[in-house]
């Protein structure tokens, strides 16, 4: 996929959360909140998982807006809703309680991802023999220990792998 094209499934889902929430408001209006936002959620579900699983981008961009449709219209209907679980002077206070859950989901659930990728990656480039440009083999031979490192692809030199000898006395 393109740079362009992925850059449209951006674009397409923020249209999605700007237009989408008024609408679709307007078909759930009758519904109770509750009801409302189980629904919501399952149609963010149902849409994230054909996101992953769409065959075209046709499908992808559809699947994208759709899930951005209740992506808005949940947080529309959840600040209502946390406003309407308090007392009249602490409505202000409860819907920035919400909205502070979802800075603090995207900021720390986004750190705690990466952090996990970056150990799976590890792991797996160091438990594999093949690795991508990461410590591959490692022992010791008589005091010293040497590490072989496969060459990154834009490496200007002849040779396949470099050996890094980090030698000091030992005690047996």
């Amino acid at each position: 996929m393109s740079i362009p094209s992925a850059g449209l499934l951006v674009s397409g889902y923020a249209l999605g959360v700007a237009v989408g929430p008024p609408l679709l408001a307007v078909l759930i209006a009758k519904l109770p909140r509750k009801l409302a936002l189980q629904l919501l959620m399952l149609v963010f579900i149902v849409g994230n998982v054909f996101c992953a699983v769409a065959p075209n981008y046709e499908l992808l961009m559809i699947a994208r807006v759709v899930t951005s449709f209740a992506h808005g219209s949940f947080f529309g209907i959840g600040a209502v809703v946390a406003a309407s679980l308090v007392l009249a002077e602490k409505r202000a206070s409860a819907s920035a309680l919400m909205f502070t859950g979802l800075t603090l989901a995207n900021v720390l659930g986004r750190a705690i991802r990466n952090f996990y990728r970056a150990g799976i990656r590890l792991a797996r480039d160091v438990l594999d023999r093949r690795g991508s440009g990461r410590v591959v083999h490692a022992w010791r031979d008589s005091g010293c220990r040497i590490v072989t490192m496969p060459r990154p692809p834009d490496s200007r030199t002849k040779s396949a792998c470099c050996a890094i000898r980090k030698c000091g006395s030992r005690s047996r």
